[in-house]
């Protein structure tokens, strides 16, 4: 008999049948004092269960591992599909986190019935626009997502000319300046579906004349 009454040994082949029952006490308590030594490493301590009390087992706080990957994983743990309706009920995947690495932003995804999508807080989209490209020609800013925060940088990092951030509450337009430029711009934004469509307002006709890039990041919370 290789397990003892102190659950620290683990040989799921025995008791063997030629094993003398005599000593099946002890292969039980193992078995119990077992059990409860690994899962009080994650979990709360098992207890008599009665009506208000659960009798533990429950997940300590930080205890739920998510999934953390480049890509979208695609089985549960066990190796069946995501999704599918057996063994267990499809819908009981759904919540299942997942930590996005391929990205710096580690961006948390949550499953909901066929597919990872992003949690409230963790969407961000960002890119560049010529202000000297937009001035007679409205360009659309890919986002993906409505934003709840939209934030331009004027110029080139770290040496950005001028930064602003504003919220796409209300669309009114958000006046800038460039440069030395005595006079003011107009970014005028407006939605198109889930993206953002961006206009530069102003009356010089060589007013971007010698704009650079306009970084621009995309948040939703």
């Amino acid at each position: 008999m290789a397990n003892t009454a102190d659950g620290l040994a683990w040989d799921a082949s025995v008791p063997v049948a030629a094993d003398l029952r005599s000593n099946g006490h002890v292969e039980i308590k193992s078995l119990r004092v077992g059990l409860a030594l690994r899962l009080d490493k994650e979990h709360h301590t098992l207890a008599t269960y009665t009506t208000s009390i659960t009798g533990g087992g429950e997940h300590k706080a930080g205890s739920a591992m998510a999934y953390y990957q480049d890509d979208d994983p695609t089985t549960r743990p066990n190796g069946a599909d995501l999704g599918s309706a057996t063994p267990v009920d499809a819908n009981s995947d759904n919540g299942r986190l997942f930590v996005d690495t391929s990205g710096s932003s580690r961006v948390m995804k949550v499953w909901t019935g066929s597919a990872f999508e992003n949690t409230s807080g963790t969407q961000q989209a960002s890119g560049t626009v010529v202000p000297s490209d937009v001035k007679d020609s409205p360009q659309t800013l890919t986002v993906g997502f409505t934003p709840d925060l939209m934030w331009f940088g004027f110029g080139s990092p770290p040496s950005f000319m001028d930064v602003r951030v504003f919220s796409l509450a209300s669309l009114d337009p958000i006046k800038i300046a460039w440069f030395i430029v005595v006079s003011s711009a107009k970014l005028i934004f407006s939605m198109t579906g889930s993206d953002v469509l961006v206009t530069f307002d102003t009356q010089e006709s060589n007013y971007f004349s010698n704009a650079s890039i306009a970084h621009w990041r995309a948040l939703k919370f």
